[in-house]
């Protein structure tokens, strides 16, 4: 039964190898059994510094969340995700979004197989986007095109309307506004949903004590 998996696991991982999206396969002790080519470009190793090696092996400084994650899914989740962090060899910092599924082959034994995806450039705009709203003495806020939820406001809008994010964040742009009406919102959403660029109006808010932001 165990020789069967094997040989159709190697069949289904011959496949995977050229896939641009990097993959790997652990078995049951941790040891790393196959990963593809995409793989072992983004870590910058040969398969002989992988195969058959845990991650404490190959990414000491990294390899807590690895293990944890192992650990959860040998506790009983079938599927499992995590950050990590990657130093390269010219010192920059991979940020990287791991998903692992766990395949049992019969009782006590499995394979752990996944994938990663480097999110460095989508993490680095992310903190711009923060650094960039949360330094402004401006109000700032995002809403759901279709429903009008608010998605995220920075401190100083919080601070114009005397409101915490937590609670603006179970609002929508309609639960704020003071003198429009529910249609006229709607239209300007639409208006700048329908141009995909920036556009410009005034509008007037209500603060939590029920005064006008102007």
């Amino acid at each position: 039964r165990i020789g069967a998996i094997l040989i159709e696991l190697a069949s289904a991982f011959g496949a995977l190898s050229q896939m641009p999206i990097p993959m790997f396969a652990k078995n049951d002790s941790f040891e790393y059994v196959w990963c593809n080519d995409a793989f072992l470009a983004l870590v910058e190793k040969n398969s002989q510094d992988i195969i058959g090696k845990t991650a404490k092996d190959i990414i000491a400084e990294s390899a807590k969340p690895v293990e944890k994650s192992d650990a959860r899914l040998t506790a009983g989740c079938v599927n499992d995700s995590y950050d990590l962090s990657y130093t390269m060899q010219n010192g920059s910092v991979k940020k990287l979004l791991v998903h692992k599924h766990i395949c049992e082959v019969q009782s006590e034994q499995f394979f752990i197989v996944g994938v990663m995806i480097d999110v460095t450039e989508k993490s680095e705009l992310e903190l711009e986007y923060k650094t960039a709203i949360e330094t402004t003495s401006d109000g700032f806020w995002i809403v759901e095109a279709k429903t009008g939820k608010i998605l995220d406001v920075n401190d100083s809008y919080c601070k114009m309307t005397g409101r915490t994010k937590e609670e603006m964040l179970v609002m929508s742009i309609r639960d704020i506004v003071a003198l429009e009406s529910d249609s006229e919102m709607e239209a300007k959403i639409k208006a700048i949903a329908t141009a995909k660029q920036s556009h410009t109006f005034v509008s007037t808010h209500k603060r939590k004590d029920g005064s006008f932001v102007r």
